[in-house]
């Protein structure tokens, strides 16, 4: 019988390794970034699973992808408009692709309410680019930072908002002669208030119509 290797026991070492490789090659400070991105995804996989293993590592890539689209066509293209590359460091960068990854560390994965989807769609409409995109539009991350602490935190709020039972709802139940009642009265009522305000006259030709 061949013995089985789980995903945890691979993320394990896929860690130890990629971290033995960043102290051994004691590199600056962006490959540590680079490699700290990396590792998320990992650990995800060793502390929680492969669902959210795969929704950091989705983040990332679209973070990636942003920066991408943004440095070589966007910006070109729409700079005259404001969309500008003030030309900011790869570590400010990388912190900030880190902080628009983090929100996938806390959302729900499984699609149980609709509100979930909601609020997945506004991250990923929302905001990814706008956590992203001021990093190149100022250069600075110090004068972006409250801004996007404040992003990542009303996130947050959304994600412990999303697991609270939601309250039930009970409707009252309306007999189909208290309903017949209701809306006779409504209809009633409705044509006295457009005979009130405006006025009752002959009924106009179908022509008119």
């Amino acid at each position: 019988m061949r013995p089985s290797v789980s995903l945890r026991a691979v993320g394990i070492l896929l860690a130890a390794v990629a971290a033995g490789l960043i102290v051994l090659s004691r590199p600056g400070a962006v490959p540590v970034g680079i490699g700290a991105l990396a590792l998320a995804p990992i650990s995800a996989l060793v502390l929680v699973g492969p669902a959210r293993a795969l929704a950091i590592a989705g983040a990332l890539g679209y973070a990636a992808a942003l920066n991408w689209a943004y440095t070589s066509h966007f910006s070109p293209v729409y700079a005259y408009s404001g969309l500008i590359d003030a030309d900011p460091t790869p570590t400010a960068v990388l912190i900030a692709a880190g902080i628009t990854a983090l929100p996938a560390a806390w959302l729900p994965i499984a699609a149980r309410r609709p509100s979930s989807i909601v609020v997945w769609t506004l991250y990923l409409v929302g905001y990814v680019p706008t956590a992203m995109v001021p990093i190149y539009l100022t250069g600075s991350l110090h004068s972006i930072l409250p801004f996007e602490i404040s992003l990542v935190s009303s996130m947050a709020v959304l994600g412990v908002l999303l697991r609270l039972r939601p309250p039930e709802i009970r409707l009252p139940h309306l007999s189909l002669s208290t309903f017949t009642r209701l809306l006779v009265g409504l209809g009633v009522l409705c044509s006295l208030y457009i005979g009130a305000t405006f006025g009752v006259h002959a009924l106009p030709s179908l022509s008119k119509v």
